[in-house]
């Protein structure tokens, strides 16, 4: 079952997102329709273009709040090919994936009335339709502000029935103390799904405690997701390495081609 673990899916990864801010560099697209790009970093700058969600850009220059962006020609504004300016960085996405099923992206949109970071994942289809579904963020979020690095994967999902594209949304810390969330979304003919989120954590000479997505075909049966958790623990003083608990598990998900369903 090791093989099956979704970590073999690095080479679809992607990076935009770390500690907060975009990176310099790389490419993501525009997530906020008609996002107002402008000549400065400043609201009152001047207005330079309205771009789509969905448009390729790359960022030259990068703040927690603003990106210097480069659009790229091959979409939907041939005309702007290397143009460049300023855009509010809410307004493009922390991640995105080409997918085998178009587009994916993931944005955070807002926050709730207590103040907790709100996002939602897109997935742009080739035929044009969008579909989307929100995503919880109040276990990925510092201060009200979303403070992970984020990562996307393409996965396999062959027998899960009726299933077009699966990619698992990561949040991805680098300390110890943190959660770290591999979400599964899947994409049927008309819905984008949510699916059992796998969450790990674990603090240096106390515990770990590991949780992976298991998918079809690394599971002989169609229509099942597993989440394996192993733990284990360790202490400060005497011995500090980490011993097997006796309670390392398996949750599994039925998906019925609509939603996934704990299984008793």
């Amino acid at each position: 079952m090791t093989e099956a673990l979704l970590l073999a899916a690095a080479l679809f990864s992607t990076m935009q997102f770390g500690h907060g801010r975009f990176v310099e560099g790389v490419e993501t697209t525009v997530f906020a329709e008609g996002s107002a790009m402008l000549s400065d970093s400043t609201p009152g700058a001047a207005h330079l273009a309205d771009l789509p969600a969905g448009l390729p850009v790359v960022i030259l220059e990068a703040s927690r709040n603003w990106c210097l962006v480069e659009v790229r020609s091959g979409f939907h504004l041939p005309a702007f090919a290397r143009f460049t300016g300023w855009v509010e960085a809410e307004a493009l996405a922390p991640v995105s994936l080409q997918t085998s099923g178009g587009l994916f992206q993931f944005g955070i949109t807002g926050s709730d009335e207590s103040g907790n970071p709100t996002g939602e994942a897109r997935l742009h289809r080739d035929d044009g339709v969008v579909l989307s579904c929100p995503v919880d963020l109040r276990s990925f979020s510092e201060g009200g502000r979303v403070g992970h690095g984020i990562e996307a994967s393409e996965v396999a999902a062959d027998r899960l029935s009726d299933v077009e594209t699966a990619i698992v949304l990561s949040f991805v810390y680098e300390a110890c103390g943190y959660l770290n969330s591999d979400i599964l979304i899947v994409a049927t003919a008309d819905r984008l799904v949510l699916g059992p989120a796998a969450g790990s954590v674990s603090e240096a000479g106390l515990f770990s405690h590991i949780e992976s997505l298991v998918l079809p075909p690394g599971l002989d049966e169609e229509n099942v997701v597993e989440i394996m958790t192993v733990q284990q623990g360790g202490t400060w003083e005497g011995d500090p390495g980490f011993v097997s608990l006796p309670d390392t598990s398996v949750i599994r998900y039925s998906w019925n081609g609509r939603f996934f369903d704990l299984e008793p």
